[in-house]
């Protein structure tokens, strides 16, 4: 399955401080012209691979801003340009559910959208409007939107992005987002920080791994009442029942899966890429989505998983489970994509201090096993 992020408008209504957007300060949308072209695009694409599938993603800046009648012309471009092909193609949506009106859930159904991703920080003044993120009018107004869609029967769930002030209040936010939405459990992320204006937000690996152990802790007697909280669930699947799972970052299969379109049809290797303006492949409005999906730029990323197995990550027991991580963050952080991502430091603590006495559950997939099957 092909997955597109597409960010047609890099405006937002927030301020959030640990946002990658924000400090763009551009105010860019994608025209009507490069949506139906897009849609051409992804007709043309489905035709030529029959057993392909897309996800198109909706990602922002804040999806809402674009208003109802935007989402309708997505809808009436689809049925014009991919005429046979709209059961190959899945909408999912990313917003912060703040500006969401019943004409928006409208046009959420035409596209079938049954699940809103979201982000939301209990902490006060991290996540609200103005200079001063009023988080009390922020947080009102969505849990407005929440409310409105569920009546719709939408579900929603939170991508929990954690920073600097998350540490030692792991399960006071733990409740608070668990209690919030128990019909889908939170998923923990760690602050990316790949610009000095973050550096106050910033957490350590080490802080990371103490705030996920502190709630895996309690999660793991509880794991039945409290659902998949990710990334727990992830890798007790993989880990326990043998299955595979993991977030695109720790996937190592992202080199020709993934693709981003910006507001002027910029092509780019993913969402990460998009914010900061690295691998990028040409333009939508000269390429064609096979062509950004496998563009020679990619090999890089493509080779890079089999250079770790033979260099950085030879003989990690924990390969198996996150292939080096988002080779994006290893970019940026070390200039060098055959290098571990700074989110291996976090994992390998986690792993070791937590997850392993926990569970009584020993992990060992090393790069060579996975080669022979096993894994």
């Amino acid at each position: 399955m092909a997955v597109l992020i597409f960010k047609p408008i890099e405006k937002c209504n927030s301020n959030c401080a640990y946002c990658e957007t924000i400090p763009k300060r551009q105010d860019k949308t994608a025209s009507y012209e490069l949506l139906e072209l897009l849609f051409k695009k992804i007709g043309e694409y489905l035709k030529e691979y029959p057993q392909e599938e897309m996800m198109f993603t909706w990602h922002g800046g804040e999806v809402g801003l674009l208003g109802a009648e935007y989402l309708e012309r997505a809808y009436e471009f689809q049925n014009a340009h991919c005429g046979g092909y709209q059961n190959r193609i899945q909408h999912l949506m990313q917003t912060n559910m703040t500006v969401m009106t019943q004409a928006h859930m409208d046009a959420l159904k035409l596209l079938k959208i049954d699940f809103i991703g979201t982000s939301f920080d209990p902490l006060p003044n991290i996540r609200g409007f103005g200079k001063n993120r009023d988080s009390q009018k922020y947080n009102q107004q969505f849990f407005e939107g929440a409310r409105l869609a569920e009546k719709n029967g939408i579900k929603w769930g939170v991508i929990y992005t954690t920073h600097k002030k998350s540490v030692g209040k792991a399960m006071e936010i733990f409740h608070y987002l668990d209690n919030m939405n128990p019909g889908s459990p939170p998923y923990f992320h760690q602050l990316r920080n790949y610009r000095d204006s973050l550096n106050e937000l910033s957490m350590t690996g080490e802080e990371y791994a103490d705030f996920l152990g502190e709630i895996f802790a309690y999660y793991w007697k509880r794991r039945n009442i409290h659902g998949n909280v990710r990334p727990f669930s992830w890798w007790i699947q993989t880990v326990l029942h043998d299955k595979p799972a993991s977030t695109c970052e720790m996937s190592g299969e992202c080199a020709n899966r993934w693709f981003y379109i910006g507001p002027e049809g910029e092509a780019g290797h993913c969402g990460i890429s998009g914010d900061y303006g690295v691998f990028q492949y040409g333009n939508i409005y000269d390429n064609s989505i096979a062509e950004i999906l496998f563009h020679k730029n990619r090999t890089e990323i493509a080779t890079r998983k089999a250079a770790l197995m033979e260099s950085a990550c030879k003989g990690c027991r924990f390969w198996g489970m996150c292939h080096g991580g988002c080779p994006v963050g290893a970019y940026m952080v070390n200039h060098d994509l055959n290098m571990p991502a700074p989110s291996c430091v976090a994992f390998k603590i986690f792993m070791e201090k937590y997850f392993e006495p926990i569970t009584g559950k020993s992990v060992n997939m090393p790069a060579a096993k996975e080669q022979g099957g096993c894994c």
